[in-house]
């Protein structure tokens, strides 16, 4: 009796290290978003679209497609209408021809300005199941270019899942980027 106790407490303590064990970047800078107000910052509410400025475009169209063909999450399998394939991929689009070689699905694309916009779509591998994606924060820091995927909640179980993330951007060219996923606890 007191050995499986033991063994219990010890299995439970084991995994409230692995769920209290942040993510690191694939490098050793900070990933955390720029505080220095001289480095180009760029984020709007959730970060998902940063308009370009003199656009009154509404954006809910690309909201709706991407909420629908791209979920948060993929787990095992590719479920999405993206070549994603469980890797972590990160694909700059900058015309519909971009767009429609890694889209698979059957939905109507929505209306994208592709001369002002650039379009970002991809996927990082956490050790972590988050509850939510609450904002991201794409910068420039030392010459080189980070998004910072913010995640949230309450309960966070350790296990190994690929992140989907998108995003609408001002006009850039392609570009190596550093994506992180940065855990807020509630």
């Amino acid at each position: 009796m007191k050995k499986n106790l033991l063994f219990t407490m010890s299995v439970v303590l084991l995994m409230a290290g692995m769920v209290t064990t942040a993510c690191s970047s694939d490098d050793n800078d900070d990933p955390k978003t720029p505080e220095d107000p001289t480095e180009t910052v760029i984020s709007r509410n959730d970060g998902k679209i940063i308009p370009v400025p003199g656009d009154k475009s509404n954006f809910d169209d690309l909201y709706d497609f991407f909420n629908k063909e791209l979920p948060l999450t993929s787990w095992g399998e590719n479920n999405s209408a993206f070549h994603l394939d469980n890797s972590e991929t990160c694909y700059f689009i900058n015309s519909y021809d971009d767009l429609k070689a890694i889209y698979t699905g059957k939905e109507q694309m929505p209306s994208i300005d592709f001369k002002s916009y650039t379009l970002i779509i991809g996927q990082k591998l956490s050790n972590n199941v988050y509850q939510n994606l609450d904002k991201q924060s794409f910068y420039e820091r030392d010459g080189k270019t980070y998004l910072d995927l913010f995640f949230s909640g309450d309960i966070v179980l350790p296990m190994f899942v690929y992140y989907n993330y998108w995003g609408l951007y001002p006009k850039m060219s392609k570009r190596d980027i550093n994506v992180n996923i940065i855990e807020n606890r509630i």
